[in-house]
């Protein structure tokens, strides 16, 4: 990611990416798709380091969710020296294996002889813009020789209504229901309804999100589906990738105060799309143009 010149555009600062990996084929598929041809791995243990760092502008920026074994952050990471990093876990690091949360940390902090400067926090997606209780942990990296020392997490702003995701109209409840031959998504439904109503809830004027444990998509409306719907993916692949797809405003949010603090861009010429509740409803709004 090439930093931006004093002649672009403060609202969009230049940048590609320079080499993207993953294994999963749907994955692959909505990436080529959406953003071109790359430089594509399939597998991380694959990856041809020389031809990634040795390109004309060298990439200044890394970002992945690693999986959870201590090894696997050197794994991620091989290679690589970027001026910054960003890496994203699951919460149940911090809950349930906080030694293997702990060796990663010492692991990251110690790398390259205590290179990077490495930041901790757990984040929830919903206290950042988007309506979608999404906890994870992200590590932020930043070199020590161009850490300005000014790295703050994003404050939390709250969350935008569901209905400002959803498409505009007559709410079908009938076509968001789950199929009697799914047992117990059906009998939960029934309930979490019974419930609603029993509280003073009207299903069929107000918008309700159940977890019933479905993996059929039924809620998403055609916003959510966006470029994803010229795929023709079949549901249960896009449910798949959008369960294991990175909270987007979280990422865009931490990045708004990690570039500026690794010398990378300005903030001056940054855009904040989600920095305050008005302009991540703005930035919703523009979803559907």
């Amino acid at each position: 990611m090439p930093a931006k010149s004093a002649q672009q555009s403060p609202r969009a600062p230049k940048a590609s990416p320079k080499a993207t990996c993953d294994k999963d084929t749907t994955a692959k598929k909505f990436w080529m798709n959406n953003y071109g041809e790359t430089r594509w791995y399939d597998d991380i243990f694959g990856r041809n380091y020389r031809a990634i760092m040795n390109q004309p502008l060298t990439p200044n920026v890394y970002e992945c969710g690693f999986p959870c074994q201590p090894f696997s952050v050197f794994r991620a990471l091989e290679g690589m020296t970027p001026d910054l990093f960003i890496l994203e876990n699951v919460e149940g690091l911090l809950i349930h294996r906080p030694n293997t949360l702990a060796a990663i940390v010492k692991r990251l902090r110690e790398r390259k002889s205590g290179y990077y400067n490495v930041h901790l926090k757990l984040l929830n997606s919903v206290d950042h813009g988007v309506p979608q209780n999404r906890k994870r942990l992200w590590f932020v990296g930043i070199a020590k020789k161009i850490d300005k020392n000014t790295f703050t997490w994003p404050a939390d702003i709250g969350s935008v209504k569901i209905d400002d995701f959803l498409d505009p109209g007559v709410k079908e409840v009938a076509k968001s229901m789950p199929p009697k031959s799914s047992a117990f998504a059906w009998q939960s439904f029934l309930k979490l309804m019974k419930d609603a109503v029993a509280s003073g809830l009207n299903p069929l004027k107000e918008t309700l999100v159940m977890d019933i444990e479905s993996t059929k998509p039924g809620w998403m409306g055609r916003r959510a589906f966006g470029r994803m719907g010229k795929m023709d993916m079949n549901p249960h692949k896009m449910g798949q990738l959008i369960g294991n797809a990175q909270s987007a405003n979280v990422l865009e949010r931490i990045l708004f105060q990690a570039l500026p603090a690794a010398g990378i861009i300005p903030q001056s010429e940054l855009k904040g799309r989600w920095e305050t509740r008005a302009a991540a409803a703005k930035t919703v709004a523009s979803f559907s143009k």
